[in-house]
């Protein structure tokens, strides 16, 4: 999961690409709400403040992906074609596979 958030936020920070960081921003939430799942059951954190901070988290996300795309809509972040940005997507989609053919030849 980290690993995805990271190329497909590296990748939507090279190609200004809105829908990469929306993926990469969803990657990234679910990794800190996994966080935050964790901490309350190994710190016994309250189960109404964990809920609180998954949904500051996923507000937060909404906010991001609503400012970039009204930015991009306004033509202050176009997204761009680079060759190198379409490679992070590539490799994620193998790196997700990857355990599916490990289980096929196991």
């Amino acid at each position: 999961m980290t690993v995805e958030a990271v190329v497909s936020l590296g990748s939507a920070w090279s190609s200004h690409s809105p829908a990469l960081f929306a993926f990469g921003g969803d990657s990234l939430i679910e990794l800190l709400s996994a966080a935050v799942v964790f901490w309350r059951f190994r710190f016994e954190l309250n189960e109404a403040r964990a809920a609180r901070i998954a949904g500051v988290l996923l507000f937060g996300l909404a906010g991001l992906v609503m400012l970039t795309s009204v930015l991009n809509l306004l033509g202050y972040r176009e997204a761009q074609r680079r060759l190198g940005a379409s490679h992070g997507p590539t490799l994620l989609l193998l790196w997700l596979s990857l355990p599916s053919f490990c289980e096929r030849d196991g």
